[in-house]
């Protein structure tokens, strides 16, 4: 696009950082966002939010150009809305957990490391409402069609 805009090849690559720079703020956006829902006062959610935007891992990675930040954000958004579902077990709170936990693998197939974790809250809510089964096995099979979904159309 920016080539198309009139950039030369070098200003087209350095503009393709802005993405990286966009999915690192964006995750320390959601960083505070699970600090609220932890509800973590104020001032610790300053100073984890100040450390996550200006440890090195993050400066480097706000000007990489590859799929780590992207890979970053998606996992982040899936912890978000893993503690959203787990406040409220329905299925669209379920669908935006598949979306990120599919969209992370895809970028990146390290991403799923963070699936075992959604899948124990998964089973410790379903271990706690064990008497609505029907109801978790309907969101389960959905979260479950759309994450495959979305990996079957990774190119391993």
């Amino acid at each position: 696009i920016a080539t198309l805009l009139g950039a030369n090849a070098a200003k087209a690559a350095q503009i393709t950082q802005c993405l990286s720079l966009f999915y690192v703020t964006a995750s320390l956006g959601l960083m505070n966002k699970i600090a609220l829902r932890l509800k973590i006062s104020a001032k610790a959610r300053a100073v984890a939010v100040g450390l996550g935007g200006f440890l090195p891992y993050g400066v480097m990675m706000s000007g990489a150009v590859n799929n780590d930040p992207l890979m970053t954000l998606l996992v982040m958004a899936f912890i978000y809305f893993t503690m959203k579902w787990y406040e409220k077990p329905t299925i669209p709170n379920i669908i935006p957990m598949s979306l990120c936990i599919g969209g992370g693998m895809m970028s990146k197939m390290s991403a799923v490391l963070i699936a075992p974790a959604g899948a124990i809250v998964m089973l410790v809510k379903l271990w706690q409402e064990r008497r609505a089964f029907g109801r978790y096995v309907k969101q389960f099979l959905v979260f479950g069609v759309i994450a495959f979904f979305m990996f079957s159309n990774v190119t391993l």
